[in-house]
């Protein structure tokens, strides 16, 4: 496995060094939502965030890899590379953002990956899955990388995710409702862990964009989902 990674990598360097990228696409905008936090009092169902998929487009091109000594080029990220993005780590992230995105709203949430923090069985489960991506990132001082989302690498980015979320209530067994949300992040200057980091600010945008939409909110505060 370490032999098909290695020769992966040089496959990417050649193709960095023989052929042109396509170019670098600016991020759709993305308006932050304002957040309307439940009422004081108000009794709030437990939510738990259960799943996180990948349903991307069947497409050839999902940004631009750098990095600052190939060549001076770079290199497409391709439909292959987007398996990385939930990854174990980035899953436990991406679930740990949601609850705390919530949390920090006033509302009741944990996820699958945090029993230590679930007070009692959830109410309603959120499952997301991740259905467009536009991810841009350099690595500085490296060549690039076999892994878009390696730990550790100085690294400066934008990205865009857009986000299908279903919201499931446990004891009926129905879906409640299907909603879709977008969000962006940037790490403009090299930063350990940049590129992780930019996704993570992707999805917390979504996440809140989510409470931010009149039928989650009402779910989220216990009215149903009328």
């Amino acid at each position: 496995m370490r032999h098909l990674g290695l020769a992966l990598a040089s496959l990417l360097l050649v193709a960095a060094c023989s052929k042109a990228t396509m170019p670098k696409q600016g991020l759709p905008q993305v308006e932050r939502s304002t957040v309307e936090q439940p009422l004081a009092g108000a009794r709030l169902p437990e939510i738990e965030i259960s799943k996180l998929t990948r349903d991307l487009p069947n497409k050839t091109f999902f940004g631009i890899v750098e990095a600052t000594n190939s060549c001076n080029q770079s290199i497409d990220l391709h439909q292959s590379w987007t398996v990385q993005l939930l990854n174990s780590r980035m899953e436990f992230e991406f679930m740990k953002d949601f609850v705390d995105t919530l949390r920090a709203e006033g509302y009741q949430a944990t996820s699958y990956q945090h029993t230590t923090l679930r007070p009692s069985q959830p109410e309603i489960q959120v499952a997301a899955s991740f259905i467009d991506l536009l991810f841009n990132f350099c690595v500085a001082g490296h060549k690039v990388p076999i892994t878009f989302i390696s730990p550790g690498l100085d690294s400066k980015a934008d990205a865009y995710l857009k986000v299908r979320w279903t919201l499931f209530d446990v004891s009926s067994r129905q879906i409640l409702a299907t909603i879709e949300t977008e969000g962006t992040g940037s790490v403009p200057q090299f930063t350990t862990d940049g590129n992780m980091l930019t996704l993570k600010a992707a999805f917390r945008q979504a996440t809140r964009n989510l409470l931010a939409d009149p039928t989650a909110r009402r779910i989220f505060s216990g009215q149903g989902d009328s």
